[in-house]
């Protein structure tokens, strides 16, 4: 191993420093987005795809190729795959976020009735399967 490729590799796991996000970093987001958005409406409208999965998925296949493509142009391999990898993260904590939002939502607005005082303060013991009323 000469010096050079030791050196990269002692500093492989050295945290990088952020830089500042420039119109740069922007345009290589906006773009490729722009790009997947119009490509999926195409394509929704040649395949007659309805609904909304279908088109959110094919355009974020889209987007994630596109914009790996524009990274892997601008900035090499290594920063690519970094930039998709964080993508898709962001991507999935998003969804699973929305997931338990909407679940969350749902157990409220469907169980809101059973939210009285008396659900804070009563027990169940004086509560049978046919006789309403106790509480949590």
């Amino acid at each position: 191993m000469d010096e050079a490729a030791f050196a990269r590799w002692a500093n492989a796991d050295a945290p990088r420093k952020l830089r500042h996000i420039g119109p740069r970093e922007v345009i290589e987001v906006v773009g490729p987005g722009l790009g997947a958005i119009c490509a999926t409406l195409t394509l929704c409208r040649f395949f007659g795809w309805g609904g909304l999965l279908a088109p959110v998925v094919v355009g974020l296949i889209l987007f994630m190729v596109i914009y790996s493509q524009v990274a892997r142009a601008s900035a090499g391999d290594e920063v690519a795959t970094d930039r998709v990898v964080a993508v898709a993260v962001l991507v999935g904590a998003l969804a699973a976020s929305a997931v338990l939002f909407i679940f969350v939502i749902y157990v409220v607005v469907q169980r809101v009735a059973a939210l009285r005082p008396t659900f804070f303060i009563e027990d169940m013991a004086t509560t049978g399967p046919l006789n309403p009323g106790g509480g949590a």
